[in-house]
């Protein structure tokens, strides 16, 4: 009889719900661990503290330490750069002080923190922080793994320099399965990268025994430039969250306590919904997308939807009437499942002059799963979104350009009337960008391994 191999999974991130306000951050190595619950022995998540922020409406299955930053100076300057304030009135005096000393230690070593940051650890000006943090999360580590049996360790990033824990774990058993997984990019953003960061890089992926990216653009990047084997490097999209759409009640439009356009009532629904939207942004400038919809033949026909409207008085210059608009600012994740289910035209929006080609929006799987009419918007049509929308023939895409998008709007107003929006593509194709559906690749390899 083959003996069974006990499958005790580790997983260290930096951002773990309840102690950070970013559910984003937090939501890939939060699902891949319950859903690991049911496929292993034992789930442990290892992460940091920016203090208690609340669940999100979640009920976490798998066991959760936060580690503090040592001196602690670190760690209410960490804590304060996230603004709680649910404090006591002693937390209070310690955050006023800092509010004085954080600006006085930029304007010192200011210069010194950028150049450490972007040579050293180009991770999101946090590097400092987070190698503090992995100091005193090592010991925690190595207790772990000593005490419950842990057969593999996966480490998430950003941020990126926790995987110099990785190296750590193999040095002192090598036998443990090491994954290393990429939320985002490290030395691959436009931005650029240093030697050093490059060379670290190059060094944890040699020692992975499993890398997952959040594409299958950086898949075949991370393999090209690191000249690693394609079939160690396992691509998994930040898709949705089948729990998530599971949970909607039928009747969708209950929900709304404020004015949101509901599909079917004889206009074309148009939605966008972002975590922050403001006019003149460098990213996400829906400037040209409210100039193009005021400029089509029907204006009248429309109704937009914008969820996650920033400040509603920056619009007050805006013609909000023809076509209707309705800003509306953050909701809860499932009122915005539940827009997108109103929605006839969906939009995922970038507007950089040159975007990183690596952006995939978590939201654009949402906006699959609607069965909505995807718009693709960016000034450069290799961007990964763009890319998937043209694969699957979710919808189309467009340039950021104000006559293509008063192009493109007459044509989907033209779709619309003839009631032909119904896009003719495969039953399965929403199955497969779950997150749940996407997790399964790395779940077989540990169960296998």
């Amino acid at each position: 009889m083959t003996q069974t191999i006990d499958k005790n999974v580790l997983i260290i991130t930096y951002h773990m719900i309840p102690n950070t306000k970013y559910w984003a951050a937090s939501q890939r190595m939060y699902i891949l661990a319950e859903q690991l619950m049911d496929n292993c022995d034992s789930v442990k998540v290892l992460h940091a503290n920016y203090g208690f922020h609340g669940f999100f409406g979640k009920t976490p299955s798998f066991s959760m330490q936060a580690i503090d930053i040592k001196p602690s100076f670190f760690q209410k300057s960490q804590e304060h750069n996230q603004q709680i304030f649910s404090v006591s009135s002693e937390e209070c005096k310690k955050i006023r002080l800092l509010d004085k000393i954080i600006p006085l230690v930029k304007k010192l070593f200011g210069g010194l923190h950028s150049f450490l940051e972007k040579t050293v650890y180009n991770d999101w000006s946090s590097g400092i922080y987070v190698r503090l943090w992995c100091i005193q999360a090592w010991p925690v580590v190595k207790k772990i793994i000593d005490n419950d049996n842990i057969s593999h360790v996966i480490i998430s990033g950003p941020y990126f320099t926790t995987f110099s824990i990785g190296e750590k774990i193999k040095s002192r058993n090598s036998n443990i399965k090491l994954v290393l997984d990429y939320r985002d990019p490290w030395n691959f953003l436009p931005s650029g990268s240093s030697l050093f960061s490059r060379y670290k890089e190059k060094r944890y992926l040699n020692i992975a025994d499993k890398v997952t990216v959040f594409s299958e653009t950086m898949q075949s990047d991370i393999v090209d430039k690191y000249c690693i084997p394609k079939e160690k490097v396992i691509a998994m999209y930040n898709g949705y969250d089948k729990t998530s759409w599971s949970e909607l009640d039928s009747n969708h439009h209950s929900y709304f306590d404020f004015p949101c356009a509901i599909k079917g009532k004889k206009k074309m629904v148009v939605s966008y919904i972002s975590s922050n939207i403001s006019l003149d942004d460098d990213f996400r400038d829906v400037t040209n997308l409210l100039k193009a919809l005021s400029a089509v033949k029907t204006p009248s026909i429309i109704e937009l939807n914008l969820v996650g409207v920033n400040n509603i008085d920056d619009f007050r210059g805006v013609n909000l009437l023809n076509p209707k608009i309705n800003l509306i600012e953050r909701v809860p994740h499932k009122t915005s499942l539940e827009i997108l289910l109103q929605s006839d035209v969906v939009i995922v929006l970038s507007t950089e002059d040159k975007p990183s080609l690596y952006t995939v929006t978590g939201k654009l799987f949402d906006c699959i799963k609607s069965g909505a009419f995807v718009l693709g918007i960016s000034n450069d049509s290799n961007i990964e979104y763009n890319k998937i929308i043209n694969k699957y023939g979710l919808g189309s895409t467009v340039s950021n350009e104000l006559d293509q998008l008063v192009h493109t709007f007459n044509s989907l107003i033209c779709l619309w009337q003839q009631n032909d929006m119904k896009l003719p593509r495969n039953d399965n194709i929403p199955d497969i960008f779950s997150r749940q559906y996407q997790n399964k690749k790395l779940i077989e390899y540990i169960k296998g391994n």
